[in-house]
């Protein structure tokens, strides 16, 4: 049976230590509209057999979440994989649409390799600096509208990432396979070059927008002793506790 989406959770346990791990959070939200499926494990061997489980089901996306850096995922406690043999250990679920929740995973060279390997990716998803646990509901977002309207409606795409911004404070990247076989190797040499320096002062720019944004909201006038459960709300509404005590990124 094919699957819409296919959420990859790599290393739980070591995800969890570090509160990261949003797979089975996803999952039960994502399932609520699509037809998605979670598969993790703690080492190499342990994801490989429960994709293997899969019996050659496809996906339509990819979402993975785990530790990683530009070079490569840790796709178990025993294993980090360069992100050529990352997108190998994709291809038999034939992704047109992959989003990455780990950290730099969004930089250009994954997606190139991604791209490299496989044919039928048109779109990559992910965060050129560290992903967390509050990225979780933009994956939401980008999957629902991957799978519920047109890809090509590139305004909406950037809604999610400007939305995602405003409230986290952080942004993802988004690559498609027409710009990267359209872009020359010297193009490709200059992105390379000046990306994480633009994604780092970007990203600095937005925290910053939302810092002042979350001062100014806790400054304004109160007309009096506020309940603790509206506490908590504006808490996580302001990104100091969206996921709780424990949240953490990579």
């Amino acid at each position: 049976m094919d699957h819409e989406i296919l959420i990859i959770q790599c290393d739980t346990p070591r995800l969890k230590a570090d509160g990261l791990a949003v797979g089975a959070a996803l999952h039960a939200l994502l399932s609520l509209t699509f037809e998605a499926v979670l598969v993790e494990g703690s080492t190499l061997a342990d994801l490989e057999d429960s994709l293997d489980a899969m019996g050659g089901a496809t996906a339509d996306i990819v979402v993975v979440v785990g530790h990683s850096n530009e070079e490569g995922l840790a796709a178990g406690s025993d294993a980090f994989l360069p992100w050529d043999e990352v997108a190998r250990m994709l291809a038999p679920e034939e992704p047109s649409v992959i989003i990455l929740l780990a950290c730099k995973a969004g930089r250009l060279l994954p997606s190139e390799a991604l791209f490299e390997v496989l044919d039928d990716l048109k779109d990559v998803f992910g965060w050129p600096a560290n992903a967390s646990a509050s990225q979780a509901l933009a994956v939401a977002a980008l999957a629902s509208q991957v799978l519920g309207t047109p890809l090509e409606e590139v305004p909406d795409v950037r809604a999610v990432q400007g939305l995602n911004a405003l409230f986290t404070g952080r942004l993802f990247f988004h690559y498609t396979a027409e710009g990267y076989q359209d872009r020359d190797d010297g193009e490709a040499l200059l992105m390379q070059l000046v990306e994480p320096v633009v994604g780092d002062a970007v990203r600095t720019a937005v925290a910053g927008l939302h810092d002042w944004l979350r001062r100014l909201w806790l400054r304004r006038p109160r007309p009096g002793p506020v309940a603790p459960s509206v506490v908590a709300l504006r808490r996580r509404a302001s990104g100091l506790d969206f996921f709780g005590p424990g949240s953490r990124h990579c």
